[in-house]
């Protein structure tokens, strides 16, 4: 259209900038307004930059074609528009930067983190146990590897539903982060199997203990929950200051472990 301009006759430039102009407010003004009616907020501050501008840009056309005649207001109808739509347009391309911001930030997390627990991702979990592995045999550095299941997370499933087996395993991450270090690293290696880091552990008994008191918290329910579901853990871990492998035959090794436990054993550690 602009190229129209030059070539063509005044009288009909002026006339393609009138339709130019209208079609930019009309095309403007109906997205702004569909956006809005899809509940979007930005749609809404998007509508009301755009409905002072618009109305002072039809008066600008309406003048160009002397369907009205000119006065100080009119003249300068576009620049006080324009003033005014400048700090609403910014609003909303905050708002927009924002929430782009937020989505951009889950889907960081979603890659390092499980949607449903918060733990580590397995291959994240894995990367973590090779660099405590690379650690201990380098330096000597003492540590424990602890693998948990919740062993009745399918029987729950089976007789109350995915719903409440998956509330299951949001309660026994809240009853392990309640016992652990906040140095200690863990992660969901598995539907229901979690695996645990506990780095500068030399001896038995502080993995010991914490098994004890996790398996102990899983037997007492939620005061007023319905139903009424207990959480039975096994669980087997390892001391690299008494055995060190390669960070897949140490996970092989406790997963195997735990396969080998009978459900109803009396020696859950």
């Amino acid at each position: 259209m602009a190229l129209l301009f030059v070539v063509m006759d005044r009288g009909w430039g002026v006339r393609l900038i009138g339709v130019y102009l209208t079609l930019c407010v009309v095309l403007g003004l109906v997205t702004a307004f569909l956006a809005s009616r899809r509940r979007d907020v930005v749609g809404l501050w998007v509508l009301g930059a755009f409905t002072p501008l618009s109305a002072a840009t039809l008066l600008a056309v309406a003048r160009i074609f002397g369907w009205v005649p000119s006065s100080w207001l009119i003249e300068h109808s576009l620049m006080i528009a324009l003033a005014a739509e400048a700090p609403l347009l910014l609003v909303a391309l905050n708002i927009r930067s924002r929430e782009r911001h937020i989505i951009e930030t889950r889907e960081q997390a979603m890659s390092s983190q499980d949607a449903l627990t918060g733990l580590l991702t397995p291959h994240l979990f894995s990367d973590r146990l090779s660099q405590v592995l690379s650690r201990a045999k380098r330096n000597k550095e003492a540590a424990a590897v602890v693998y948990i299941e919740l062993v009745n997370y399918n029987y729950i499933k089976r007789t109350h539903g995915i719903a409440v087996a998956e509330q299951s395993l949001l309660r026994s991450v809240i009853k392990l982060r309640r016992i652990l270090r906040d140095v200690d690293t863990v992660g969901r290696v598995d539907e229901a199997r979690f695996g645990l880091i506990m780095e500068g552990v030399s001896s038995r008994e502080p993995v010991t203990d914490m098994a004890a008191r996790l398996i102990a918290a899983g037997l007492m329910p939620l005061k007023g929950l319905k139903p009424e579901v207990i959480l039975q853990f096994h669980i087997a871990g390892v001391l690299l200051t008494e055995k060190l492998l390669d960070g897949p035959q140490l996970a092989q090794a406790l997963a195997d472990q735990l396969t080998g436990m009978a459900a109803r054993t009396r020696r859950p550690i």
